[in-house]
């Protein structure tokens, strides 16, 4: 039933950098990053929700 998977270190840190450049974007006006800070953040967690479900992401 618990089929949940630890993600690798890499991919962690990619959905981790995702999030940082989504909130700066969300906090601050910088240029095209601003306008796209939801779908980044939506990236990231999409990234880390297919690293825990799929195993070796």
């Amino acid at each position: 039933m618990n089929d949940f998977n630890t993600p690798k270190k890499t991919t962690w840190l990619v959905c981790l950098v995702l999030g940082i450049i989504a909130l700066i974007g969300s906090l601050f006006t910088i240029g095209i990053i601003t306008d796209l800070a939801p779908w980044i953040a939506l990236v990231g967690l999409g990234l880390m929700l297919a690293a825990t479900k799929l195993e070796g992401l």
